[in-house]
């Protein structure tokens, strides 16, 4: 998922697409905030929901990390002029 993510050549995508990374990662950690405060809901129904949560947020932390390394790669260093 992440390679596809950051397939763009151009710095700026790489660096929009890292701040979406950023903004889904702590969507779904406010999202499993939300349901684990959720009294109004069915417990299992919460638990399973959370699970699902937390994968989906590794996926988009390892996303983010991926393009953060190409964003990185990318860039030229002081050694190299």
């Amino acid at each position: 998922m992440a390679r596809c993510l950051a397939k763009e050549e151009n710095e700026t995508s790489r660096e929009a697409q890292h701040l979406v990374c950023g903004y889904l990662v702590r969507a779904c950690q406010q999202a499993i905030y939300d349901l684990a405060l959720d009294d109004d809901r069915d417990p299992e129904a919460r638990r399973q929901a959370i699970r699902s949560l937390r994968e989906i947020l590794g996926d988009w932390r390892e996303a983010r990390r991926a393009i953060r390394a190409e964003i990185v790669e990318g860039r030229p260093t002081f050694t190299s002029r």
